[in-house]
């Protein structure tokens, strides 16, 4: 009886919800609108009371591209964006920019308006539109500097609504958005938005009157579009050093499986599950750790190993996709998938960085936290050197590069306890790591630009730990456009050593890496700026 009542998602454990659900609603009384689809969700198999109509004022900024433009642009965002988030429906939106633009659009065709298309549509076809360009780096229509001025949408309207849209995949896209702005901050509010939308309709939480048989066509879309939302609300957080605004255990597990559809998400979606658990780990350990902890943290590293292992398994591109990125997408994609891997199975051994005791005192631990941050930097000089750093998708380019910085820090936390051991064994990977990052093309629009120009005084402490220039640095060729082109990798030498690699350290005191307060301003903003010692109290206190 209770599956066959309608129920909002948090009306399980209410008494009052299950009251509901077993006597049923009052008569005469209005549907609550947790019973309402949000009209959205069934505008692609049903026909709103009020067709909606666009004139040729609202559209005139859209239809300015041209046709030809608006196919380029789109064909960008999907190739670039949507194998990554897939937050839209890509057939409903090719169906709406040939009712605006193709050859028989009513404007096309001399007429002033188009029924059966929303403003909504258009505000969505802007942002993504918007999107393609800031891909594109084109850098020279508003739309890629300052959208908001141009969208009717925005969040003040959002607040107003008395029902919840799906509509609100806005938010989704102007958080994309914002993030290819090198906005983190616009982008993690924003993210939230989205987040509150998901939760108000229930996405969140298993529908138990809908199987496979009776659902929605539109069912799959809005489940896709959860993950989407889960994984920019993950991404964003971890860009910011704050929390994130949906919490793993009030999701049914169900609705993040996505049926098979979007491995490459699908994949997000799990490593994000589980450095959700590796930071619930460090926040959970006690000052003393102990055998427990080790354990805890070895089970998390099983736990990535089984998720990779998987992943082998899979297809993250198969043939039969609806779009497929391109070759350097791939590869981009693929490696984020290593440096994301790479990336949580360095949170799992942090602790051996806690102190200079911790680090001589677990050196395996230490030695395989140290050889991942090295690898971290192997792994993203390949890809520079197969692709150029113009091709590296620019919706990952920011999360990589903070991954490069995480290892930077690491290394130098490292060679701060014992310059002699570390700073000889990081030597060529702390070196290539700040070429790199010093010729990211993410860091020359980012908002935040000053995190970087402090990266030779990072150069200038290393060498205060043995960690000397290059004798050939990170070489590069300045191309036309202004990008920063490898000519040649530097190999990176690993050490390779046995259990009593670390002597004891003579500077074994957390005092000779100067607190955050007592340190040169001009360094410390690099790894600040990354949430370093943001993190560090909370990662650390063990």
């Amino acid at each position: 009886m209770l599956q066959n009542a309608s129920r909002s998602p948090s009306d399980s454990i209410s008494p009052t919800g299950i009251a509901r659900a077993v006597l049923g609603p009052r008569e005469g009384a209005p549907p609550s609108h947790h019973d309402q689809r949000p009209p959205s969700a069934l505008r692609e198999i049903t026909q709103p009371e009020d067709t909606p109509v666009i004139d040729l004022q609202s559209a005139s900024e859209v239809l300015d591209f041209g046709y030809e433009r608006v196919l380029q642009l789109f064909e960008t965002f999907t190739q670039e964006v949507y194998v990554v988030c897939p937050c839209i429906g890509l057939d409903f939106a090719m169906d709406k920019i040939e009712a605006m633009l193709g050859p028989q659009s009513p404007f096309t065709n001399g007429e002033t308006v188009i029924l059966g298309l929303d403003l909504i549509d258009l505000e969505i076809l802007k942002v993504t539109l918007a999107i393609g360009m800031l891909i594109q780096d084109d850098s020279g229509h508003p739309w890629s500097s300052k959208l908001e001025e141009h969208l009717i949408w925005n969040v003040e309207t959002n607040m107003k609504q008395e029902v919840p849209h799906i509509e609100d995949i806005m938010a989704t896209l102007m958080t994309i958005y914002f993030i290819l702005q090198d906005q983190a901050a616009k982008a993690w509010r924003i993210s939230g938005v989205a987040v509150k939308a998901c939760l108000e309709l229930g996405l969140h939480k298993e529908r138990p009157n809908e199987t496979r048989d009776n659902r929605l066509p539109t069912y799959d879309f809005l489940q896709d579009l959860f993950s989407c939302v889960y994984d920019l609300d993950k991404r964003c957080s971890f860009d910011m050093g704050l929390p994130s605004a949906l919490h793993d255990k009030d999701i049914d597990d169900w609705v993040l499986n996505m049926d098979g559809r979007h491995p490459f998400l699908l994949t997000m979606v799990k490593l994000n599950l589980i450095h959700s658990d590796v930071v619930e780990h460090h926040n959970s350990m006690s000052k003393c750790g102990g055998k427990e902890t080790d354990e805890r943290a070895e089970f998390l590293e099983f736990q990535i190993q089984k998720l990779m292992e998987s992943a082998r398994e899979i297809q993250l591109f198969p043939p039969e996709s609806k779009v497929l990125p391109s070759p350097a997408t791939q590869r981009t994609m693929e490696t984020f998938i290593t440096l994301r891997t790479t990336q949580i199975k360095m949170l799992t051994q942090v602790r051996s960085l806690s102190s200079s005791q911790a680090l001589s005192g677990r050196p395996q631990r230490a030695h395989a936290l140290i050889s991942r941050a090295i690898f971290t930097v192997e792994t993203h000089a390949k890809l520079i050197s197969a692709v150029g750093y113009r091709e590296v998708a620019r919706l990952f380019r920011s999360m990589m590069d903070r991954f490069l910085m995480e290892s930077v820090s690491c290394m130098l936390l490292a060679a701060s306890y014992s310059p002699k051991a570390y700073g000889v064994m990081c030597r060529n990977a702390f070196h290539t790591a700040l070429d790199i990052l010093g010729q990211s093309p993410h860091r020359q629009r980012g908002q935040n630009c000053d995190a970087f120009n402090s990266l030779d005084d990072l150069r200038r402490k290393g060498e205060t730990m043995q960690m000397p220039p290059l004798e050939r640095p990170f070489p590069t060729v300045i191309t036309s456009d202004g990008y920063s082109e490898p000519t040649q990798i530097p190999q990176i030498q690993q050490t390779s050593t046995g259990t009593d690699f670390f002597p004891p350290c003579e500077q074994a005191d957390l005092d000779f890496f100067p607190a955050p307060g007592e340190m040169n301003s001009s360094w410390e903003l690099p790894l600040n700026s990354f949430g370093f010692f943001n993190n560090r109290a909370a990662l650390f206190t063990l």
